[in-house]
């Protein structure tokens, strides 16, 4: 059991553990945010936020390479667009000091990884027990 709801679950151990602490980051931002933190304090958890997600990617992709995953292009696209848009909102917390962008950040997260992990995790999962996995 990794912690991860079972429909969430992949069976590649190192890539669940990293979707729980996602899911652990992200409560903790959303805790942190009901005591009125200091603007420097939220950078510094989104800063980790981003840096996290840039090495969990990592990890994915760098499975992706060495099973040779046909539909790494789609899956990567993905991950990009989850990037750009921790950036986008981490700029515009910075720039105006704004909850609402941080409260933002937390609700397309979560409903990101939602809907990442059964689309795109699964497929590669699947791909890996059909094909690499004996």
């Amino acid at each position: 059991m990794t912690g991860l709801p079972k429909q969430f679950e992949l069976g590649i151990n190192e890539i669940d553990a990293q979707h729980v602490e996602f899911i652990k980051m992200l409560r903790e931002l959303k805790a942190r945010m009901g005591s009125s933190p200091r603007q420097e304090e939220i950078c510094v958890y989104l800063e980790r936020l981003n840096n996290y997600a840039k090495a969990h990617f990592k990890t994915e992709k760098e499975y992706m390479d060495r099973f040779k995953y046909p539909d790494i292009a789609g899956h990567l696209t993905e991950h990009a667009h989850l990037l750009q848009a921790i950036e986008q909102l981490e700029g515009k917390y910075t720039a105006e000091n704004s909850s609402v962008a941080v409260y933002a950040l937390i609700d397309f997260m979560e409903t990101w990884l939602l809907e990442h992990i059964p689309m795109y995790d699964k497929k590669f999962a699947e791909y890996l027990r059909e094909n690499v996995i004996e």
